[in-house]
């Protein structure tokens, strides 16, 4: 009896461990930390369409911009392999969309020099060297926010 509480304490431990190193995956308390987890996803999801870091990006963009991918991903432009793209799931296909078109419209996710210009309480901006916008973030409740999908949205519309 006693192993076995002492396996139940070992079990709750190591799931209390595991919990905090999953809490290290994102920040958006300000805007670098919200760059900084977007970079992160972004190098895996160029490569492996996984609807995991696919959630953590689109966490870095505002809630508008989310239920506007999740609404129009199936229109937007991008290499949608023939017997691949069809076979996925809906999670799937937005990583996938994602991956192949928000982030090579972004800045490469390779280069993490930036400058970051407040613009207010709510507002700020991130020059990123050799990408030619700005990016520009609002606090919403606690968490910064990317404003738009790096012209992803505007070139739909067009």
């Amino acid at each position: 009896m006693r192993n076995f509480k002492l396996l139940i304490v070992v079990l709750i431990l190591s799931a209390i461990s595991y919990g905090c190193k999953q809490a290290g995956l994102s920040d958006y308390s300000t805007p670098e930390g919200t760059y900084k987890t977007y970079l992160k996803q972004a190098k895996t999801l160029r490569v492996v369409a996984d609807h995991r870091y696919y959630r953590r990006a689109i966490r870095c963009f505002t809630e508008e911009n989310r239920d506007w991918f999740e609404e129009k991903y199936d229109s937007i432009s991008c290499d949608k392999e023939p017997g691949v793209y069809g076979n996925l799931y809906r999670t799937k296909k937005y990583a996938y969309v994602f991956g192949r078109s928000v982030v090579p419209a972004g800045p490469s996710p390779e280069n993490e020099e930036y400058s970051v210009n407040r613009i207010s309480d709510d507002s700020a901006a991130i020059t990123i060297s050799g990408y030619e916008n700005d990016v520009n973030f609002v606090k919403v409740g606690g968490s910064w926010k990317i404003t738009d999908l790096f012209g992803v949205k505007k070139s739909l519309k067009d």
